[in-house]
Parts: C-alpha cells; structure tokens; sequence
C-alpha cells in the first residue's frame, strides 16, 4: 500500500503516522471537496485529543461528546490558549462538514493551515522536533484539469453524434405508448 504523502503533516509521520495519513488525506481534498477535507482534519484533531489525555495523564471519564473533552478545566489548564482556540475551530467547521453543511474552500484552506499549527505545536511541543524540521506552511496546488481542445467542427459533430443518439430511445418509448395506454385501460382480474 502506497502511503500518501503530505504537503505539510509529513513532519508527525514518524511518531503519528495516523495523523500525517490523516492530513494527507485532508490535503487532497481542500480543493475538490472541502467537507471531507475538514471532516479528515476533525478525525485528526480527535487523536491529537486523545493522545494529549493519554500522554498528560488526564481523567478522560464518560465524556458525553468531543466538546466536552476540549472544555475540560484540566484540560484547557496544559494547552496553550492559542492552540485551544485552532482547535474549537476545526472542532465547528468539521462538525458542520460532518453533519452537511456546505464549505467553502477558503475556509477549508484556512482550516487546513490551523491543523498545521496544531500539527506544529504537538511535533515542536512532544515530537521533540525543531523549526527547521517543522517548516512552513504551504499550500497545497489544486489538481490539474485538462481542457478539452475541439475544433468548432468536432464540437458540432460530437454534437450531431448525440442528438442521433438520442433519437432511437425517443422512438421507441414514443412507439410503445399505444400498447401501454391500452394495457392501463385493461379491467383488473379477480382472483
């Protein structure tokens, strides 16, 4: 299996690949489809979470939902505020993303570059890691289309080509109302 790789999370693949996987992923998206890419990048704020109250040892209990876990009084106690603000955001915007609501892929690119921060923060902060691996932050290109290069001859043609394609199917539904119309007209039988 060919292991996607990222724009700007390759620097966690060493300790959390997930999350490099997971960004990757959100990374391929933010053009094309920017609800999946900020439903990967809730997905990829929810094991850093996760890994935190692991690592700092902290009372996870029956938290009744993710928002819980983020307004934890101990929890916002070890993480910078400005960390806790990148994350509430990706928490909003995923959630909308998850639930249906269209995005628009500005915000999926401004969310995409929080993630990079929070990515930042956790790779500086626990990943032992130092600036110059760490990087900047870069955006990634959109794919590229091919544009089609028909001549106005070829275009016409084609054009021709689907309009006698068309005229079979119109035919023969038209050629078989007849029998419709009296098979409706037919009495029910009574068994």
């Amino acid at each position: 299996m060919d292991i996607e790789k990222s724009v700007n999370f390759e620097m966690l693949r060493n300790r959390w690949p997930e999350l490099a996987t997971l960004g990757a992923r959100a990374e391929s998206y933010v053009h094309s489809d920017p609800e999946s890419c900020l439903v990967k990048l809730r997905d990829y704020l929810e094991l850093i979470v996760r890994w935190l109250y692991r690592h700092e040892r902290l009372e996870q209990g029956c938290r009744a939902s993710f928002y819980d876990w983020l307004q934890d009084d101990v929890f916002q106690s070890v993480m910078p505020n400005a960390v806790l603000l990148k994350m509430d955001a990706l928490r909003m915007h995923g959630n909308r993303a998850a639930h249906g609501d269209k995005i628009k892929a500005g915000d999926a690119l401004w969310l995409l570059q929080e993630a990079f921060c929070v990515g930042g923060w956790l790779f500086l902060t626990y990943g032992n890691g130092t600036k110059e691996a760490l990087g900047k932050y870069a955006v990634p290109q959109a794919p590229k289309t091919e544009t089609a290069t028909l001549t106005k001859k070829e275009l016409q043609r084609k054009l021709e080509q689907l309009e006698q394609a068309k005229r079979p199917n119109c035919a023969s539904v038209t050629s078989m109302l007849p029998m419709c119309w009296n098979w409706m007209k037919r009495k029910p039988v009574v068994v």
